[in-house]
């Protein structure tokens, strides 16, 4: 029977079953009050609502203010930490490969997370694809976006260099906080 990482309708445990609000703390060892996955097997599944694809990924728990990047804000990049975990962080430091991080861009963030989350991480669904998308952004014009290699940084720029393109900046950003972009990130089979 062949695996497929494509789910129809996975449980998403956010006010009104939104992925863009899914924020939920795990326990590190099934600590007793804490939460645990209620379907583990959906972990890095990648899935539609609506017009846009998402994966159901853990931010690390070490994401937190300590690091350069600070705690997970909405629509900062998240950077792939472990594949075979579906474990992400807004630290490109911590990527699965810190010479090269913009090959490591796992999605978007969509929920700023509190200063303190799960010992385990937190569930959150990460975005792959979407039209009109706000995500992080340092200065940009309109066209190609690539994830900003800056230390410090989980955004995006216009297209320097050989870097993978994550998407397609709409709206130029000259402030350089947030630019309206359509995003297209491959998932993990």
């Amino acid at each position: 029977m062949p695996n497929s990482f494509r789910v129809v309708g996975p449980y998403i445990p956010s006010k009104n079953g939104s992925p863009d609000e899914l924020a939920q703390p795990l326990s590190a060892a099934g600590t007793p009050g804490d939460y645990t996955d209620y379907a583990p097997g959906e972990k890095g599944s990648a899935f539609q609502h609506q017009d846009k694809t998402y994966q159901l990924v853990v931010c690390d728990s070490g994401a937190t203010s300590a690091t350069p990047t600070g705690v997970v804000t909405a629509n900062q990049l998240a950077f792939w930490k472990d594949y075979g975990k579906r474990l992400v962080t807004n630290d490109m430091r911590m990527c699965v490969s810190p010479t090269d991080p913009s090959s490591c861009v796992a999605g978007v963030f969509r929920k700023t997370l509190s200063a303190s989350h799960g010992a385990g991480g937190t569930l959150m669904a990460v975005l792959l694809r979407g039209k009109g998308v706000r995500v992080a952004a340092g200065t940009t014009a309109v066209g190609p976006i690539v994830a900003d290699t800056t230390a410090g940084q989980a955004r995006v720029v216009t297209v320097t260099g050989t870097r993978p393109v994550i998407g397609f900046a709409r709206v130029a950003d000259s402030a350089g906080s947030v630019a309206n972009a359509d995003i297209d990130i491959p998932s993990l089979p």
